[in-house]
Formats: structure tokens, C-alpha cells, sequence
């Protein structure tokens, strides 16, 4: 075992031993939920659907930033073309292209960019594009959000690491990792000559990609020893054997240790799924880990990690001070048993694509421990660092770098005395600040040994000069071929390739056959003789990379040429071909302009020259400043949410439109009772018939209509009186005249009120979750469309209303359309329906409690206190009493969305708001169907119209419902969805800040209670006039009226608790409820309602067709959002099974 101190953990014991040492753990983290977690494999572990789901959402959110990116980015990064690299450098290791940015970029731009490129390390550049700093993923949880800093207001030169570490790319590969693994870095930068940026080192990554090849040539290993065993007179009996023995012995070295051997003893952090993302990235930070296992209950059930910080948290734009570990984390992550090797569990993160393990004690069933790629790599190379291969070929470390080289050439070489040319000599080694324990090391195949994937070219080429300029990379550049380009005398290009070792006589034999007759004009041929040119003929020159012109006399300075080319990654050599007395004509392409001024001397040229680039670096930094400082001085250019409507207006409209609507609400409530007097009071004198209609109302459309067949019904012909003077057979309530207890005592605007409590309470806490799944433009026609096709069905049922007066709720139409049958049916429907919704509410109240107290106390003790609230307050027998109620309501929840709007318009808009989006069809539908309950009140219509003092003036109120709902979505789903972007909380109250949501909560409670209320008075009403029709009890306060009123209440309140705890997810319950009950209540029954009270005249003309076409498309409507929502909604709890339990005291506002 190496002393260097990167293995950290506990030595090998035995296995008799290795129980023990971890039996006493202080962990006590038991086993995770999933046995399948644990995979003693090094393969894929089957990911859960769970998890799956989060990859899904990751996807789309680095879909979404890498889109505005690309609105954002004018052109692309620079990417550097390079040549193949010399074996044993740093090139050679194939350095990732760097990910750059500038200092004054903020953490959330940072974070964005980190998480479209798929990047966990930056380089920072300054104005000059060199390396001013770096950081990571683990700075930005660290430093930002372990510290409680904004994201959106901290640039990254204030958390940057700077002046880091660098490496260039012709320093030795050995080196480089070596400083890499004795300084804990992962990442190195790397330079070329010029201190240009030539890309990033990765440990990890350099580490796969050689553990990859060796693990190809174990395999190989004996395939190579037979292609070897016909050549061993020339290479030696020793040499194949030798090269297994060197595979296998780093193979082995590789699978040895196991993951006991590199913990600490120590257990893994755990944090609650109730724990903030602030106070998990501290006990990273105090732990100095970058991974927390999320615990719930005693059990494991995610991890989250500083990569989730950046993609799932600063990218998506979430506040860490109140978003939950829960919401972000990997749900069931994979676990490793003590006893598998280092090599099987790199092998299993690097294809899982993660870099944290925790490690289990299969025999205690407790987590002891977690590792990380890093940890692990630097114990692997910690033991072929300490590894020999034998006869004094020096370690392995070596030898395991050098099998990164490219493997294009497999052809074996013969003969004795071959070497590799040493990759760097001493001199070049320290003058890159890498190790300096190994800088003097001698060369690694002194003996002539064949490193496997080695090429034949890398050998044969005797050591250069320690001083040379070229070090080990010699070799290849002098046998590569390389482009030279000149322009002759004439304005004719040429272009050439010269391989450097042939010489430079060779390039003058070519230029001359080049320029053919006109070499006489420009001196002659010359000569090449002791290896110099000499001074008759013409001459060759080429500019160096500081902008000089310099003369070609002699082979060292063709091969310098090609190697500053090569360096200044340039493909070709300008060449000047021109008479020794003159000076060189600089090879332009472009045409030479009539009358150029005489040439002037060299001297005066080459100043020239260097002024010239100097002048034009200058204009072009001048041009690049300017770029920039116009940038910052003016705004970006945000993408209209709305078209033609500027984003900075959006606010302020909404808020204006909001306020014209909350006050025609309240013109409605103050002046009802004086509108009352002026409506035309001629009832429907012959028993409520549909023919007869309040034409006067108000100047409101005629309810009665020729759409609507006469049909007879017990008590038509009775003289009766809507106000009740009368008994009426048909009606639910009976001759009220001198009752104790009222019903018909409704006015128009209050049941308008009631509706709109009803519906809008909780309707409109979904929407803008739904802009964000589906898309703006979606949303939008959608939420337009449906309310027109929800007043519409309204409608319907005031006709189906107006032709059986008897009516007051869903089972009454049953009983209408099927018989005693349809009266169970649709009073179950109807009561199941009522319950969940209730439940919702219910339900509802709880998240708002725990955001309001932070999770003061369990969810379950809120759900009791708000069970109790609910039955105190549903005890009122009559719609009136509680229509005083939904007059708070409404301000209750109109205040509550401007107290949002506002929130979060104070906040910086989300860069992420797409008019279109692709998702699945499953998740496209849930989200409808929040939309259809957003107006599923049709299930309470007959009960509103049975208690209004004038039934026909019904529409009145479900037109005051209808643009009063219609107009708030579309203002609370833009605004919301602007600025809180794609991961809009839902409720939608949830989408601000701690303490504008905890406020927002608390003034939206009336309207959570209300609704709820509503509800419950529907269901527990209808019960209650099926027990007591047509006696006594309904009009009288008697013992048990009131007995049986609060025990209805009081059951129907019990079981929709029961319904809340059961599912605690509150998207999922929208969609159940919709998918079921919804839309047929609201849609489908309606068109069968339509073509009930029209049978028989369904096609009697032209507008009974269109509207039979249309109540047939309805009825399918709501047919297929029945099928497919349940289909949906199903999926969707399948896929979030893993994120909640029933009957838990966990906090559910997160």
C-alpha cells in the first residue's frame, strides 16, 4: 500500500474480519426500501421509474436553457483544431474542450450554461481570453448556496478560484497527473505554447479511458503473445511474456482492493426530505462531502449531491431557502456492498453516470459509508503508482499513461535498441511546474519493450538535446508531412508538402519545379551544400510567430518552421520565395492594387509590419470592448410572452384587468337588490314551462326557446307561484309560505358569487403549472375554449332545469333519464364526486398550514384542525347564509393572486417561457385536465337554480361566473408562468418567495375553507332533501333536522379527510377528479341532457342539426377526457409513488 496518503480508508483485513469492523457503525442507516438497489455488478442497475421521471425532467430542463442559450448566443465558442499529439503529453490525453465564461457572469447565467453543457468545472477568461480563475459545481454549492447567497446578484469572480494551476499540452502526461493526484485536483487547466486555452483535464475521465484499453488488451493478451511467438528470435524470448505479464499485473493491481478498503469508518450525512437546499449544501460543506443521502421515515430514499444544486436548483431558477431536498433529489439511488473491488464500482458509476456510491454492509443490512469517483480513482492510481513491472523497467504508472496513446498503428517492429524519444527532457519538465519527483525520470523503454498501443513511429528516433526546443515530440513532427503555400513572381499559388527529415534541399527542388522559367527571374537556382544554402539563387523565408521574417538556410530551420506552425496551430506555412537582394513580398492572395509605392527596405518592413498587427489587435480589442460594453449598457432582449404586447407592460395590464373585474363583482353585489326591483317579475305562470321566458331580465337573452321539446311532469298544470305561496309538486322544497327555514331565497348575484367561490378557489391554483407543461399558446386557447364550452353546458343545464322544475340534483336527472336505477347511479356519482373535492380542499388546507408554519407540527394534526373548521362552518342549512361567506371569499382569493402577481413580479422574470413545448401525451393531458377542473362547478348548478328567488335569472349569474374565471386564469397562469417560469409551483401560491407564499397562504385560507364549504352543503344537501322531501323537517327546526343535518355533515367531512391522507399529491388528485367525474358532470352529461329534453327533434331544422352536431361532440368530449384522463392521471401516481406516502407527518408544501 502506497504512503502517499490517497488511500485514506481502513487496510484489508480478512473477511472474518470485515464484518465486524463495521457491525458497530454508528450510522444506523438501515437498508434502502428497493432491494434491487444493490447491485454487485459493475453494469447499469435498472432505474426506477422514479428516477427515471427526474432524468426525464432534468432533460427538460436543460432543454429549455440550452434553447434560450442559443436565442441568446451570437455565435459559437472557438474550438481549435489540433493535429495528432505527441505520446506520453498532455495532449495526448486528449484534453475536453474548456467551457468558458467571464468573470462578471452571475451564478444563475453560470449554473445555466453548466447545465446545457452537461459540465461540472468552468474556466474563467479575462478580457485577453486568458485563464483568469475556475470553479466547479461543488464552489457553486459551497460558496453560493452554503453560504445563503443569491444566486442572481453573486458574478463568478466572487466565489472563483484564481490564478489556478495550469499545464501545457507538450508537458508530460506522467507529470500532469501526478501534480493531479498529489493536489486532490479533478480538473487541470491546459495551455498551448502561446497561453492560449487548449482545453481541461479530467482525472476520471483520463482514468476510464485507460482502464478501457487495458481492460481490451487483458483480453487480447494472449492473441498477442501467439502473434509475438514467431518473432522471438528477434525480439527475444522475454518480450511477449513480458507484456502479459505487464496487462495482467496492472489488471490485477486494478481489481484488488475493494471498497472497504478506502472508507473512513465514518457513515454518510443524511438529511430529512423535509431538510432546504441551503441546509443540506452546509452539511456538505461542514462534512466536506458533496453528497447527502435523503432519509424519510428511517428510510433512504434519494440522494442529492452538489450536481443537483447546479442543474436541478440555481438552473432552475428555485429558491434554496424554501425548496426541499425532496424535490430535487435522485430518488433511490444505487448501493454497493463492502465487498465489491474499486475497478467494479468505478465501472458501475461511470455507466450509471454518477459520481457518488454509498456503501452497504449486506450482513448488518446498514449503510457504512459513501464513496466518490475521485476517491476512487486516486486509490486505483495509487497502486499502479506502486507497481513494477519487472527488470528494471521502472514502475507502471508510467506505462499505464502511455497506454492512452491512439492505437492506429498495430504494427510490430523487430531489432534490437529501440527506444521511445523521451516525451519531455528535464529542462522542459520544470519549466512547467509539474512534479518535480519525476522530471528527471530516465526514459520509460531504455530496454526496447513494445508498450501495448504503442505506434511504430513512436520509436526508433535517438534522444535530442535536453535543450532542444522540440523535446520528445521531435520525431513525429520530422517524419510528418507538412503543407507549405507560396505565391511565384506571376501571382501563380502553390502548394507543397515536405516532410522535414527529407531536408530543405528537397523543398527547393520542389519549389523550384514549382516556379519552372520563373526562377531565373528572382536569382537563379541555388545550392545546397553542407548543409546550408547558399547565397546565389533565390531565397526562402516565412514569418515566425512573432512577426518577423526570417530566411530558410538550413535543415533545422525548415524543422523549426514547421514547428512553430505547428504550435501557433496553423496547417500550412506561408512561404516567401523571392530574390536574396530584395526582401520578401508577404504572399497575399488578393490581387495587388495598380501604382503600390516602392518596396522599402527590410528594416523598415518589419517595423511596419509589427506596428500593423499591433494596430490591429488594438481595433479589434477596441471593437471587442465596445461589443461588450454594448451589451451590458443595453437590455436583453426578452422574447414577448404575449405578441405585441411588451413584457414590461404585462404586469401592470394584468393588474388593471384585475381590478376592473373585481370591481364589476362588486357593482353586481351593491346594486342587486335595487336591480331586483326593475326586473320584469312575470313568472312562468303555467308551472315553469320552458316556453315561457324573462325576456325583460335585464336585457339578458331569452332562456326558453324553441331549442327545447314540451314534455308534461307531475303538478304542470297546478296554479303555482315560484315565490311560494303555493305548493308546488314539482318543487324539491315545497309551499315555504310561513316556513321556519327558507330556501328560494337567492339573488341572482349572490349565487354569481357562490359560483365563482365555488369555482375559482381552487381552479385557478393549477393553471400556471399548466402553461409550463404544455406551453403558453396551448394554455392559453385552451383555458378560452373550454370556458366557452363550460358556459355553454351551463346553459344546458338551466334548459334541462327550466323543462323539469323537480329537479335539484344529479340523481333527479338519473331519475329523469333511467329511472330508479339512474337516481342511485347518479346520486353516487354525484356524492363521490362532492367528497373528493371536499378531500382536495381539505387537503389544500394542510400545505397551506405547513408553508404558513414552516411544518410547525404534523400534516396529519393539521388535517384534523381543519376537518374541525370545515364541519363548524357547513353547519348553515341554506345557500343565502353562505353566500355571505363567499363575498370574503372572493376578496379573500382576489387578494392572494395580486399578493402573487406582485411576488413575483418583483422577482427577475424566468429566462425559460416557451409558447410551444414537446411532452409526452400523458403528461400533456394531466395538465388539461387541471384546465377542465378548473371549471367543473356544473355538478352544483341545479342545486344554485333550485334555491334562486327567480330561476330564470340563472344565466345572469353563470355569465358573471364565466368572464369573472375565464379572466383570472389568463391573467394569473401569464403573469405566474412569466416569472416563475417552468418549475411553477402548484398551487400556484407556492411560486414566490418564503415570505410572500407564507402570506399569500395565509389570506388565500378563507377562500380555501369557503370553497370547500360549498361543496360540502352541495352533497350534504342533497342527502338531506332525499331523507326529508315533502316533510316537515325541511322547513322546520326540529331535533332531528338538525341531528341529521350535522351528522350528514359530519360523515361527509370524516370521509373526505380519509380521501386527503390517502393521496397526498395534489396534481394527481385534480386529475383523478377530473378525469372521472369532471368531465361528464361539466361536459359529456350536458350534451346528453341537450338531446334528452330534444328527442324527437334533434334534426327539425338547421340549427337543431348544428346544435345536435354539437351536443354529440360534446357527449364525445367528455367520453374521451373520461378514458384517456384516467389513463393519464394513473400513470402519473404510478410514476410518483416513490415521492409521498399516506398518512404521513411529512411536510407536503414543499
Amino acid at each position: 500500500m502506497s504512503s502517499t496518503g490517497t488511500m485514506r480508508g481502513t487496510p484489508k483485513r480478512p473477511q472474518s474480519n470485515l464484518s465486524s469492523q463495521f457491525n458497530d457503525s454508528p450510522s444506523n442507516i438501515p437498508r434502502p426500501k428497493l432491494e434491487s438497489a444493490i447491485s454487485e455488478s459493475g453494469g447499469h442497475s435498472t432505474l426506477s421509474a422514479s428516477r427515471a421521471k427526474q432524468s426525464k425532467r432534468d432533460e427538460a430542463i436543460r432543454s429549455k436553457i440550452e434553447k434560450d442559450l442559443n436565442k441568446k448566443r451570437s455565435g459559437a465558442n472557438r474550438h481549435r483544431q489540433t493535429r495528432k499529439a505527441p505520446p506520453g503529453t498532455v495532449a495526448a490525453l486528449k484534453p475536453n474542450q474548456a467551457l468558458q465564461i467571464k468573470p462578471n457572469t452571475t451564478v444563475t447565467d453560470a449554473a445555466q450554461l453548466m447545465a446545457a453543457k452537461r459540465e461540472d468545472c468552468v474556466l474563467v477568461t479575462d478580457d485577453d481570453e486568458r485563464i483568469a480563475g475556475i470553479f466547479t459545481a461543488k464552489d457553486l454549492a459551497f460558496r453560493v448556496v452554503g453560504n445563503g447567497l443569491k444566486s442572481n446578484s453573486v458574478t463568478i469572480a466572487e466565489i472563483m478560484t484564481k490564478n489556478p494551476l495550469c499545464a501545457k499540452t507538450d508537458t508530460s502526461a506522467t507529470d500532469a497527473l501526478d501534480l493531479m493526484v498529489r493536489k486532490g485536483f479533478r480538473h487541470l487547466p491546459v495551455m498551448d505554447e502561446n497561453h492560449d486555452i487548449a482545453g481541461i483535464l479530467d482525472i476520471t475521465k483520463c482514468f476510464y479511458d485507460a482502464m478501457e484499453k487495458l481492460e481490451r488488451a487483458y483480453s487480447s493478451s494472449k492473441k498477442l503473445y501467439d502473434a509475438l511467438e514467431g518473432v522471438q528470435a528477434e525480439l527475444g524470448s522475454s518480450q511477449p511474456q513480458q507484456i502479459i505479464q505487464y496487462v495482467e499485473a496492472v489488471r490485477s493491481r486494478m481489481s484488488g482492493p475493494t471498497l472497504e478498503s478506502v472508507l473512513n469508518g465514518l457513515p454518510p450525512t443524511t438529511v430529512s426530505v423535509r431538510t432546504s437546499v441551503k441546509e443540506a449544501a452546509q452539511l456538505m460543506k461542514e462534512n466536506h462531502t458533496t453528497a447527502v443521502l435523503v432519509q424519510d421515515q428511517g428510510q433512504i430514499t434519494g440522494i442529492f449531491t452538489s450536481k443537483d444544486v447546479v442543474l436541478r436548483v440555481i438552473a432552475a431558477g428555485l429558491d434554496p431557502n424554501n425548496c426541499s431536498v425532496i424535490r430535487v433529489m435522485t430518488p433511490h439511488p444505487d448501493f454497493a456492498p463492502l465487498d465489491m473491488s474499486i475497478q467494479q464500482a468505478l465501472r458501475k458509476m461511470h455507466d450509471g453516470h454518477y459520481l457518488n456510491l454509498p456503501v452497504m454492509n449486506k450482513e448488518s443490512d446498514e449503510i457504512v459509508g459513501m464513496v466518490d469517483v475521485l476517491k476512487l480513482t486516486y486509490a486505483t492510481l495509487d497502486q499502479i503508482n506502486g507497481m513494477s513491472t519487472g527488470d528494471g523497467e521502472g514502475p507502471a504508472w508510467n506505462k499505464f499513461w502511455m497506454s492512452m496513446n491512439d492505437g492506429d498503428t498495430e504494427s510490430m517492429m523487430s531489432g534490437e535498441g529501440s527506444s521511445h524519444a523521451a516525451p519531455h527532457t528535464p529542462e522542459q519538465t520544470r519549466s512547467t511546474m509539474m512534479s518535480p519527483d519525476h522530471s528527471a525520470r530516465p526514459g520509460m523503454d531504455r530496454l526496447g519493450s513494445v508498450v501495448p498501443d504503442d505506434s511504430a513511429s513512436h520509436n526508433g528516433v535517438p534522444d535530442m538535446d535536453e535543450h532542444s526546443a522540440l523535446g520528445g515530440a521531435t520525431g513525429q513532427i520530422s517524419d510528418t508531412p507538412f503543407t507549405f503555400k507560396f505565391k511565384a513572381p506571376a501571382g501563380r499559388v502553390h502548394r507543397l508538402q515536405i516532410v522535414a527529415s527529407q531536408g530543405l534541399a528537397e523543398l527547393i527542388n520542389v519549389v523550384a519545379e514549382k516556379l519552372g522559367g520563373e526562377v531565373e527571374g528572382i536569382g537563379g537556382m541555388p545550392t545546397f551544400e553542407d548543409g546550408k544554402l547558399s547565397h546565389s539563387g533565390f531565397a526562402l523565408s516565412y514569418m515566425d510567430n512573432e512577426g518577423d521574417t526570417v530566411s530558410l538556410t538550413t535543415d533545422a530551420d525548415l524543422l523549426e518552421a514547421i514547428t512553430l506552425a505547428r504550435q501557433a496551430h496553423k496547417e500550412k506555412v506561408d512561404l516567401f520565395v523571392h530574390d536574396p537582394e530584395k526582401p520578401a513580398i508577404p504572399p497575399t492572395l488578393d490581387p495587388q492594387p495598380l501604382g503600390n509605392p516602392p518596396t522599402p527596405p527590410e528594416s523598415s518592413l518589419r517595423q511596419r509590419k509589427r506596428y500593423e498587427e499591433d494596430e490591429s489587435e488594438d481595433e479589434e480589442m477596441s471593437r471587442v470592448t465596445e461589443r461588450r460594453r454594448s451589451r451590458k449598457e443595453q437590455p436583453k432582449q426578452q422574447e414577448q410572452a404575449i405578441p405585441g404586447v411588451p413584457n414590461e407592460m404585462l404586469l401592470p395590464g394584468a393588474l388593471v384587468v384585475l381590478g376592473a373585474v373585481v370591481w364589476y363583482i362588486l357593482l353586481l353585489a351593491l346594486k342587486g337588490r335595487d336591480m331586483e326591483d326593475d326586473i320584469n317579475k312575470s313568472s312562468l305562470d303555467d308551472g315553469y314551462k320552458p316556453s315561457v321566458a324573462d325576456s325583460t331580465a335585464n336585457g339578458h337573452a331569452n332562456m326558453a326557446s324553441d331549442d327545447v321539446e314540451k314534455h308534461t311532469f307531475p303538478g304542470e298544470d297546478d296554479e303555482t307561484q315560484r315565490r311560494g305561496s303555493k305548493y308546488d309538486k314539482g318543487d324539491p322544497f315545497g309551499d315555504e309560505e310561513g316556513a321556519e327555514v327558507k330556501y328560494r331565497t337567492l339573488e341572482w348575484w349572490q349565487a354569481a358569487l357562490i359560483m365563482i367561490a365555488e369555482t375559482i378557489s381552487l381552479g385557478i391554483l393549477s393553471l400556471p403549472s399548466v402553461l409550463a407543461t404544455i406551453g403558453l399558446v396551448a394554455g392559453i386557447i385552451l383555458i378560452v375554449g373550454l370556458g366557452l364550452v363550460a358556459t355553454y353546458t351551463g346553459y344546458t343545464i338551466s334548459q334541462f332545469k327550466a323543462a323539469y322544475p323537480h329537479v335539484h340534483n344529479m340523481a333527479d336527472v338519473g331519475e329523469v333519464m333511467m329511472g330508479p336505477f339512474g337516481r342511485e347511479a347518479f346520486g353516487a356519482a354525484q356524492t363521490i364526486f362532492l367528497i373528493f373535492i371536499m378531500g382536495s380542499h381539505l387537503l389544500t388546507f394542510t400545505i397551506a398550514m405547513n408553508a404558513i408554519t414552516s411544518h410547525a407540527t404534523c400534516t396529519i394534526v393539521w388535517g384534523i384542525v381543519g376537518l374541525v373548521i370545515f364541519i363548524v362552518l357547513t353547519i348553515p342549512r341554506t345557500l343565502r347564509k353562505v353566500s355571505y361567506l363567499s363575498i370574503a371569499s372572493f376578496i379573500s382569493i382576489v387578494a392572494a393572486i395580486m399578493i402573487t402577481m406582485i411576488g413575483v413580479g418583483i422577482q427577475e422574470p424566468d429566462p425559460v417561457v416557451q409558447a410551444t413545448t414537446s411532452v409526452p401525451f400523458a403528461s400533456a393531458f394531466g395538465a388539461t385536465t387541471n384546465i377542465i377542473f378548473a371549471f367543473a362547478g356544473h355538478v352544483a348548478f341545479f342545486s344554485f337554480i333550485s334555491e334562486l328567488k327567480n330561476p330564470n335569472e340563472f344565466p345572469k349569474a353563470l355569465v358573471a361566473l364565466q368572464i369573472s374565471d375565464t379572466t383570472l386564469y389568463i391573467i394569473v397562469a401569464i403573469v405566474v408562468y412569466r416569472f416563475a417560469g417552468p418549475d411553477v409551483a402548484s398551487p400556484a401560491l407556492g411560486s414566490t418567495t418564503s415570505v410572500v407564499m407564507k402570506v399569500a397562504y395565509g389570506i388565500a385560507l378563507p377562500t380555501i375553507l369557503i370553497a370547500g364549504i360549498i361543496y360540502a352543503h352541495v352533497a350534504a344537501k342533497y342527502i338531506y332533501v332525499r331523507l326529508f322531501r315533502g316533510t316537515p323537517h325541511m322547513s322546520k327546526r326540529t331535533w332531528l333536522s338538525l341531528g341529521t343535518w350535522l351528522g350528514i355533515v359530519i360523515l361527509l367531512w370524516v370521509i373526505a379527510w380519509i380521501i386527503a391522507e390517502s393521496i397526498p399529491v395534489f396534481n394527481n388528485l385534480l386529475g383523478i377528479i377530473s378525469a372521472l367525474f369532471a368531465s361528464w358532470f361539466t361536459y359529456g352529461l350536458s350534451g346528453v341532457l341537450w338531446l334528452f329534453i330534444n328527442w324527437g327533434g334533434w334534426f327539425k331544422n338547421m340549427k337543431k342539426s348544428a346544435l345536435t352536431v354539437l351536443n354529440l361532440l360534446i357527449f364525445g368530449a367528455g367520453a374521451a377526457i373520461c378514458g384517456i384522463g384516467l389513463y393519464a392521471s394513473g400513470k402519473s401516481i404510478h410514476d410518483s409513488s416513490g415521492t409521498g406516502e399516506s398518512w404521513s407527518c411529512a411536510d407536503n408544501s414543499a
